[in-house]
């Protein structure tokens, strides 16, 4: 599952910098974990600056950069890859450079260790590992935080569409302290953050950590839906 470039300019819009899709905005998030971005298109050309200033470099297909930085211009986002070096942010894969333990998550009998993330990433990991997303990145169960956590659907992580309010789910957290939460609710929502078939616009209660203690965990149910599951 590859986190969709429409969320990553949503989550420029829900952290207060866009207040619409397509207005002429900018927002710059710096890296919280050392990430590598590994080109996924055929080749992608180098900007000087992000969305402008187009040079004649091109990057190849496979080739591996660190990011020190995300920024959303005008709609589009972009990566920051090296001195005066920046690509689309759809023409390449970003992960972790090492996969840091943050704790587990337990539903329906299965266990699924969650690896610390953060918005700069755009691809789920791989296996049967989830990683926290949006939120508060550390898994915690006593920060009062909200905490969002992606996983393949073909990881334990696809069987979150059999949740059901009320429904259990134990975290064993990064400290070691474990919380059983409960789903309060659970939709399907479109790449756009909006709850499927309706103008019901949910982003923000999937991403922002000031939520109160709860945890979000989603996964893809098709190329532009996505289950997500609120729990307290």
């Amino acid at each position: 599952m590859k986190i969709k470039y429409r969320f990553a300019v949503a989550l420029a819009v829900i952290a207060g910098f866009g207040g619409m899709f397509g207005m002429n905005s900018q927002t710059t998030q710096a890296a919280t974990a050392k990430d590598v971005a590994t080109v996924t298109a055929k080749k992608t050309t180098i900007y000087r600056t992000a969305g402008a200033s187009k040079t004649k470099s091109t990057l190849k297909k496979g080739t591996r950069r660190n990011v020190s930085s995300m920024k959303t211009v005008r709609g589009v986002t972009w990566y920051h890859v090296g001195t005066s070096q920046w690509v689309k942010y759809s023409d390449v894969a970003v992960k972790t450079a090492k996969t840091i333990s943050n704790g587990y998550v337990t539903f329906l009998g299965r266990t699924t260790k969650v690896s610390l993330g953060n918005t700069m990433v755009n691809t789920a990991p791989t296996g049967n590992t989830a990683q926290t997303w949006g939120g508060q990145a550390t898994l915690s169960t006593r920060d009062h935080k909200s905490t969002h956590i992606i996983g393949h659907n073909t990881s334990n992580f696809g069987k979150i569409t059999k949740l059901k309010v009320g429904s259990a789910i134990t975290v064993k957290d990064a400290s070691g302290h474990k919380k059983t939460y409960h789903v309060k609710s659970y939709k399907n929502v479109t790449d756009f953050g909006f709850v499927a078939g309706t103008r019901k616009y949910v982003y923000g209660t999937m991403v922002s950590a000031n939520q109160g203690e709860q945890i979000v965990l989603q996964t893809c149910i098709s190329r532009t839906v996505n289950r997500v599951v609120w729990a307290k």
